[in-house]
């Protein structure tokens, strides 16, 4: 059975509306806070996170061969890689004038807790499926 967790696709495509869903809303309360410079700094931040999130789907399709043998410097090839573009992305927009340090950052993390989110939606519902078959067959 496939679920969003195990279809890379699936949990990219969530991860990143989540992302993109989060930062508007941060936007508009920082607007509604009078903190409207911070706001391009959410959005460079988001912007890096959806860009590992992609990354983070690409490695992970690289890597799920039928077979299963990945050599191990494969694999933290295309981890360090994508650490490596990440962090290179975060230093220059924390290098750049005039965006707000702090909300690159807070967008930035906006990933870990979209992943967070979108996980824990998940398995509810895998495990409300599990529970009552009937129900999610309608």
């Amino acid at each position: 059975m496939t679920t969003r967790l195990s279809d890379y696709g699936r949990f990219a495509r969530a991860t990143i509306l989540t992302i993109v869903s989060l930062a508007l809303l941060l936007g508009g309360l920082l607007a509604a806070a009078g903190r409207a410079s911070a706001i391009t700094g959410v959005a460079v931040g988001s912007a890096v996170a959806v860009a590992d999130v992609a990354l983070l789907t690409r490695s992970l399709r690289r890597v799920d061969v039928a077979q299963g043998d990945v050599r191990p410097g494969a694999l933290t090839g295309l981890l360090m890689g994508r650490f490596l573009m990440v962090s290179l992305l975060i230093g220059i927009a924390l290098v750049a004038r005039g965006l707000d340090k702090v909300g690159v950052i807070v967008g930035f993390m906006l990933f870990p807790l979209a992943a967070v989110l979108v996980a824990g939606v998940s398995l509810r519902a895998e495990g409300a499926q599990r529970r009552h078959p009937r129900a999610a067959a309608r």
